[in-house]
């Protein structure tokens, strides 16, 4: 089976990159998958409502065809019970990194 992993394009708006995404469904005959974007912390932390704002809208406005994965509420989840952590606010630890791709494969290989 093969797979289209797509990681969001710097400084595409949300209606550009759902426009992008879709346009791929079209393409391929694959699955397609879509990881929301991860929340920050620390001096980051006021970020996360643009986060959330763009996660809401691919969510809402994809192709059913894509599977959308829920990286953001993994990730907070750990960052709040301290399991998780960065290294800047930003930027996740090598643990946090590991254990994001594990969850990613976990999901993609068992929906």
């Amino acid at each position: 089976m093969q797979y289209l992993i797509l990681k969001k394009p710097m400084r595409l708006s949300s209606s550009d990159y759902i426009n992008y995404v879709n346009g791929l469904v079209q393409q391929y005959d694959i699955p397609i998958y879509y990881m929301t974007i991860g929340p920050c912390n620390g001096h980051w932390e006021q970020k996360n409502s643009e986060v959330l704002a763009f996660n809401s809208a691919l969510t809402q406005m994809l192709d059913p065809k894509v599977t959308v994965i829920d990286a953001y509420g993994y990730i907070k989840n750990g960052l709040d019970s301290g399991l998780f952590a960065t290294m800047d606010g930003l930027h996740y630890d090598y643990y946090t990194s590991k254990a994001i791709y594990e969850f990613m494969v976990e999901q993609v290989t068992n929906p």
